[in-house]
């Protein structure tokens, strides 16, 4: 999951559309992701000097994208920019935030990347990765709603499917906008562990 943007000082003839970058990203990591799936970091670098090559340094993409092993219940990432996932552990209720690896792509040719991980999901685990959107939703008196009401949602309702959490989150960030603009985009991905049934 990506989100486009700009660096400022750029004249507007100079910019790309956010979709033709993002399509531009998603060609490149489908033509290699089976190549480097145990090697995010590499995957993320050749991502980069794409990105580079296609708009100098006009733009830039933020990225969050992780492999899970079915067999193995685990978990590996790279994250450029992007808001950190959340990993909520259902056996203590604790929330751990799966960080960034690298900064946006796009920026630098210089840039590095790292791979996170593995991570080790338990049963009912839950993985929330979002864009800056939900933190960034403001109300009327330009508060933001921050992550610790994120937290709580989580928390609040673990037990239900990643559906309904999910719709959990727009409810509120709807209720707390106030009729305020939603001035960003929200995009969520939640993935559970159930468990397979003897």
């Amino acid at each position: 999951m990506g989100m486009g943007g700009e660096k400022r000082g750029i004249a507007k003839a100079h910019r790309l559309p956010a979709a033709l970058l993002m399509a531009s990203a998603r060609g490149v990591i489908r033509s290699h992701a089976t190549r480097f799936s145990a090697n995010l970091d590499t995957l993320f670098e050749m991502l980069n000097a794409h990105l580079i090559q296609d708009t100098g340094d006009s733009q830039f993409l933020t990225l969050f994208y992780g492999v899970l092993d079915a067999k193995k219940n685990t978990l590996i990432w790279c994250s450029a920019g992007h808001d950190p996932g959340l990993w909520l552990k259902k056996a203590t209720g604790e929330i751990h935030e799966l960080h960034n690896t690298g900064m946006p792509l796009g920026i630098s040719e210089k840039a590095e990347y790292e791979q996170a991980g593995p991570i080790t999901l338990e049963p009912w685990d839950l993985i929330l990765i979002g864009t800056d959107g939900i933190r960034e939703t403001r109300n009327a008196n330009r508060e933001m709603f921050g992550e610790e009401r994120l937290h709580r949602i989580l928390q609040a309702h673990a037990h239900e499917t990643t559906r309904e959490i999910c719709d959990r989150i727009v409810q509120a960030l709807i209720s707390f906008r106030q009729g305020s603009i939603q001035e960003d985009d929200i995009t969520l991905v939640a993935i559970k562990y159930q468990p397979k049934e003897p």
